[in-house]
């Protein structure tokens, strides 16, 4: 069942425009935005100069004082002129909301551009629905859409393999679709990274059921999620990342004696990244000013070896 029209009022700009009219002209004017927003092209409306004085609940006489108001207050716009003047052969009078025709144009963009970002992941083309060769499904697993499934090793994700859905995209890197029940529909939530940020969640998932034996291996939905948000942090506008940071801070931190602890989730150690950084950095400081005997009593589960990456684990 379709949601009832919703008008979308913006209450600053409603009492900067309407504060210097009559009560009489505010209440028209938005009796009228309601059966504008019902429509059949929401915004614009041509009714009879009698319809809209019922719609008014107004004689014709007093009907046509109010739209004449709004006429030369520009509060609405009539594409035939003044109503009182002008109509087209059918005595019909048009009436214009600018802002709910502008709100309108704007949700359908909107849901335009959804649509071909949904095309572009979902159904393996491009935006202007060519189907893209270059995009290839690295999973064994058979998408629900038609597609040519490439199921070859060296595309497969060491976190992700054997998993849901994924592709390949053009760039090197991999969405990762699952299938939501959102308010009783079934939606598609797609998750982006590359095989650097699926090999740092596989490492934190093997970090955790290192230090808690009976920690359950995660699912492959968790760890698609925990390489999105690694990706989300390695390409932080504000705060841009090199790979190698990413690993040593992420290495550190399951050494920790406190932060193992705090840190069992990929969204956790992206909030807590900077102090995380912080802390490793004193260390390797402390290490520049002392000798490793000194560093391991400072913390017994330092590891001198956890600030060298090594990518081939995951490659």
């Amino acid at each position: 069942m379709n949601k009832a029209p919703a008008i979308m009022l913006y209450v600053n700009d409603w009492s900067r425009d309407m504060e210097e009219h009559p009560l009489e002209i505010e209440g028209a004017w938005i009796r009228i935005c309601c059966k504008l927003k019902w429509s059949d092209t929401p915004g614009e409306m041509t009714k009879s100069l009698i319809q809209w004085s019922r719609i008014l609940h107004q004689t014709e006489e007093k009907t046509m004082v109010i739209l004449t108001y709004l006429f030369e207050e520009d509060i609405a716009t009539f594409p035939l002129g003044n109503p009182k003047t002008n109509g087209n052969t059918n005595g019909k009078i048009i009436i214009i909301s600018r802002r709910m025709l502008r709100d309108e144009k704007d949700k359908k963009n909107n849901r335009l551009r959804q649509k071909k970002h949904y095309d572009k992941h979902n159904n393996n083309t491009e935006p202007n629905g060519v189907p893209n060769a270059n995009l290839t499904v690295a999973s064994s697993i058979t998408p629900s859409i038609t597609t040519t499934i490439t199921t070859t090793k060296e595309n497969k994700i060491p976190s992700v393999e054997g998993g849901k859905k994924i592709k390949k995209l053009d760039d090197g890197s991999y969405c990762y679709t699952i299938k939501k029940m959102v308010k009783n529909k079934e939606k598609n939530t797609n998750y982006y990274f590359s095989k650097f940020d699926a090999g740092m969640a596989k490492l934190l998932s093997e970090s955790i059921i290192k230090n808690y034996p009976n920690h359950k291996k995660e699912k492959d939905d968790k760890l698609a999620a925990w390489a999105n948000q690694c990706r989300l942090l390695r390409t932080d506008e504000e705060r841009p990342l090199e790979e190698v940071d990413i690993e040593r801070v992420l290495r550190w931190s399951q050494k920790s004696t406190f932060w193992y602890k705090n840190i069992c989730c990929m969204e956790k150690f992206r909030d807590k990244y900077e102090e995380l950084d912080m802390k490793s950095q004193e260390i390797k400081s402390y290490q520049q000013q002392s000798n490793p005997a000194a560093i391991q009593e400072a913390d017994p589960n330092y590891d001198a070896d956890a600030s060298n990456p090594r990518y081939n684990k995951f490659s």
